[in-house]
């Protein structure tokens, strides 16, 4: 179970990374809206 635990750093890094991708995803597709 130890090894599920994250990092709050890593869990950020993560966090921004998809991020990044859906504001990219969402600036191409401006018309539509996924979330």
């Amino acid at each position: 179970m130890s090894s599920i635990v994250f990092q709050k750093q890593d869990l950020e890094s993560l966090l921004n990374h998809h991020i990044n991708i859906l504001k990219r995803f969402t600036n191409e597709n401006e018309s539509q809206h996924f979330l």
